[in-house]
């Protein structure tokens, strides 16, 4: 298959001597004369995708997984009734008794949301809000664990590492826990977004809401796997609205003023290879432009600082990289003195195998290699145009072009425009996650990135063959690296930009 890089322009292509077969295909490449996003199901065509499943008490899924030591999970889900005391609802867990240690549940009594694994006394995490019925999302592993209240944009977080070595006794189940949990539990009563399960670094079940075709069945399907789970219990889930297929135009950049900024729900680590690029067009006070730290040290985690006014030299261009104390700090100097960030230059930061490099407009202005030994994990996302540290956010009020943001495995977040109602933001290539804006500030979108539309495919007949077998033309060009497979009996040749 050619991609959109092999495609190079060339003269209408004509033949030397005798005649030739010529074949016409055109293909449609990102629509338009842009290259568009597409956001829509990917489950097998006899399946339907929704936006959620709802549960009224009776209906839960079992994922077949035992989770242990080595298992995260993430979860997206509301409650539809206030819980009481005499109610507990749990939309995801595993546990045979009330005095069984080995656990994993979600959600307990009284307005207080909990996430318990192995030990139950070192794991709690616990968090008071204001409406149990706001939605969540909840992600759970070994070192890190946080629950954000998506509702109001609020993010709790507990980083007790696991002491308990443990293997669940019942399988995981979605909208429910295992038998004889408690005698006042009751299953989940609420919607469930999606549920993903990861056994050590790797994805074991991807769950997304499904109906079936042929009978309506509604349940999840797991696209690791690419099974349908129905419902284990009785009743029928209700299903939410089917997802409706959704486009993006990709931008240059994105112009960001004011608070306005961005929650890429990207979580770092210090095996990633990380990269953004950004141009400032007007510093004014000291900030950070983007960053994610777990604690206020500043050498643990990822940030970009700055500060305009030089009132902190020290803080003139300062790079931090999960270092342990200030050993992560990569102060970027000029000559002997500290660089100061200059409006309207292009800046870029790439950190690869802990080896950073900054550029301006394409040149280096320094390297760092980094003493990164990630002993504090990074329990909060990744902010454009702010930092969350210690999710604590710290917001800028200055204006900046943001390019662009990637993270190895987890992000490759661009500018885009939401095409059905022209809302700007960014695009995660990797999830399909459209990120909308927070905050009051300002966006203004920067041109779309321009590609290639339509390209007109020669084939050419060998009709005429000279002493090599092939025929002669009077034009040469520089074919693709993989060229596609012809008819029988044709040649490829090229193709012509339309």
């Amino acid at each position: 298959m050619l991609k959109t890089a092999d495609f190079k322009t060339c003269a209408q292509i004509q033949p030397k001597r005798g005649w030739c077969f010529v074949r016409k295909l055109f293909l449609l490449v990102f629509l338009c004369l842009f290259p568009i996003f597409s956001f829509s199901a990917t489950l097998p065509s006899g399946y339907t995708e929704l936006e959620y499943i709802e549960s009224t008490g009776t209906q839960w899924i079992d994922t077949g997984v035992y989770g242990n030591l080595d298992t995260s999970f993430e979860i997206t889900c509301q409650t539809t009734v206030e819980p009481t005391e005499d109610m507990r609802f749990v939309p995801f867990g595993s546990r045979q008794s009330a005095t069984e240690s080995n656990i994993m549940v979600l959600f307990d009594v009284d307005n207080v949301v909990v996430a318990d694994f192995g030990d139950y006394t070192a794991t709690r995490l616990s968090a008071q809000v204001n409406n149990i019925m706001d939605k969540f999302k909840i992600y759970n592993s070994r070192n890190s664990r946080y629950i954000q209240d998506v509702t109001n944009n609020i993010t709790y977080n507990n980083t007790n590492s696991y002491n308990t070595n443990f293997t669940t006794p019942t399988t995981l189940r979605i909208a429910a826990v295992g038998p004889g949990f408690h005698t006042l539990q009751k299953n989940f009563v609420g919607k469930i977004w999606y549920v993903k399960i990861w056994n050590g670094n790797i994805l074991v079940r991807d769950f997304m809401p499904a109906k079936r075709k042929s009978d309506g069945a509604i349940g999840m399907y797991d696209i690791v796997t690419n099974t349908f789970f129905e419902n284990a219990g009785t009743g029928t889930f209700i299903a939410g609205p089917e997802v409706v297929e959704e486009t993006y135009t990709e931008l240059e950049y994105i112009e960001l003023q004011g608070g306005a900024y961005f929650n890429t729900n990207v979580y770092l680590s210090k095996d990633m290879d990380i990269e953004y690029e950004l141009m400032p067009i007007q510093l004014g006070a000291s900030g950070s432009l983007m960053g994610a730290r777990s604690i206020s040290d500043p050498g643990t985690g990822v940030a970009f600082f700055y500060n305009g006014l030089s009132v902190r030299p020290d803080l003139n261009t300062l790079i931090d990289f999960f270092g342990a104390g200030y050993s992560g700090r990569w102060e970027v100097k000029n000559g002997s003195s500290d660089y100061v960030l200059e409006d309207n230059k292009r800046y870029k930061i790439t950190i690869i195998n802990k080896e950073g490099i900054f550029y301006k407009d394409g040149v280096v202005l320094d390297t760092h290699t980094y003493a990164a030994d990630g002993t504090s994990p990074i329990t909060v996302p990744f902010y454009i145009h702010a930092c969350n540290n210690a999710g604590s956010l710290t917001a800028t009020n200055d204006t900046i072009r943001f390019y662009h943001f990637s993270a190895t495995g987890v992000a490759d977040i661009v500018p885009a425009k939401r095409n059905s109602d022209n809302v700007l933001g960014l695009y995660n290539k990797t999830t399909g996650e459209f990120l909308e804006k927070i905050g009051s500030g300002t966006i203004i979108a920067g041109p779309a990135v321009a590609q290639p539309a339509t390209v007109e495919i020669i084939w050419g007949g060998l009709s005429e063959p000279d002493a090599s077998g092939m025929c002669t033309y009077g034009e040469t060009f520089t074919a693709p690296s993989t060229a596609p497979t012809a008819p029988s009996g044709l040649k490829f040749l090229g193709w012509i930009p339309r």
